[in-house]
């Protein structure tokens, strides 16, 4: 805690400040990892100003199709999926997703305030020779639907595209291939590729559900993050990966599912086996100062909370003085006090009369 006044003889005197403070107060870091559900978090009474660092699920990546490996190739000694991954033809998986955005804000807040938190899951991989599963974005917002964070998911990896990275504007983006899948916009989910059959699904947007692929084997949009929606990734077809919670679009056919976010992200065009678009990304509060980048590593997403250490008013902490330290700085002050007295004191004597 920091330490009052010290006062002695009429002069008081404040301590002296620690160093430059942390990025958070003490104490006050929350971490939420993606478990596939919503978290609550509430803001601290004393809280002015919070920390929050977002980061969207990676879309998943494409198994490569052993049934495409050349025939006249023995491939009886090899043992992993990642052994035999140099062994399977061009455009036959093997094909990374992308990965989602990293945000770091630093905002206002006015509590009592209650923040519902999504940290965004990694798209599933689905079975070799499938389309893998967008990644889910990661939000904050409240339980009315006032949104104040998104960090776009990454795309699902087609058969012959890795996924797209995650956007940093608020559109998704576009599938990969002349036909396919619309990105978001407003708020809005994805729309599946152009082709009947194969098609993955759209990711969410965190106003509407990402768009369902065309056909029998298809894969099926994201869910809208905002209510009536429970924010869960579509799933893939009977092969193809699912899409991460937080909105990703399910894989199919050898094409990639969307990215949720802000906006969701389309997909790829079915029979080519292209990437699923990335979702967008928005830093709602005004007045916010924010950083963006790609994910430091893939995966699934995250959300750190704190409260910001350079909130307006917020003392830094330093530490006690103790009982020998305060007698110290007393008896400092009461020498001052007494020069002070003895200078006045003579000034009155050697005035003229």
């Amino acid at each position: 805690m920091a330490v009052g006044l010290v006062c002695a003889l009429g002069f008081c005197a404040a301590p002296i400040r620690a160093g430059g403070p942390p990025d958070c107060l003490p104490g006050t870091l929350v971490t939420f990892p993606a478990t596939g559900a919503i978290a609550l978090y509430n803001v601290p009474a004393n809280a002015t100003e919070l920390r929050v660092e977002l980061t969207g699920g990676s879309g998943g990546d494409s198994i490569p199709d052993l049934s495409a490996v050349a025939a006249d190739v023995d491939v009886s000694h090899v043992g992993s999926t990642v052994d035999r991954a140099p062994l399977a033809l061009e455009g036959q998986g093997n094909r990374l997703g992308g990965r989602g955005v990293h945000v770091v804000a630093i905002f206002e807040v006015a509590p009592p305030l209650a923040l519902q938190v999504i940290a965004g899951g990694q798209g599933g991989a689905g079975n070799p020779g499938f389309g893998a599963g967008g990644g889910g974005g990661s939000f904050l917002f409240t339980p009315a639907g006032e949104l104040y964070l998104a960090a776009a998911g990454g795309g699902g990896a087609g058969l012959s595209q890795d996924g797209q990275d995650g956007n940093f504007s608020p559109d998704g983006g576009a599938g990969s291939g002349p036909t396919g899948g619309a990105g978001g916009t407003n708020g809005l989910g994805g729309e599946a590729g152009g082709e009947k059959g194969g098609n993955a699904g759209g990711g969410a947007g965190f106003l509407g559900d990402g768009g369902d692929g065309i056909g029998f084997v298809s894969g099926f949009g994201g869910h809208r993050i905002s209510s009536p929606g429970d924010a869960a990734g579509g799933a893939g077809s009977v092969s193809g990966g699912d899409g991460g919670f937080g909105g990703g679009g399910g894989g199919a056919g050898p094409s990639g599912g969307g990215g949720g976010g802000y906006s969701g992200g389309g997909t790829g065009l079915g029979k080519e086996g292209d990437g699923g678009g990335a979702g967008g990304t928005l830093v709602a509060p005004s007045g916010a100062t924010f950083v963006m980048e790609p994910a430091p590593i893939p995966g699934a997403g995250s959300v750190e909370i704190c409260v910001s250490a350079e909130q307006q008013g917020e003392p830094a902490e330093v530490p006690a003085l103790s009982p020998l330290g305060l007698a110290a700085l007393a008896a400092l002050l009461a020498l001052a006090a007494l020069a002070r007295m003895v200078a006045l004191r003579r000034r009155d004597l050697e005035a003229p009369r």
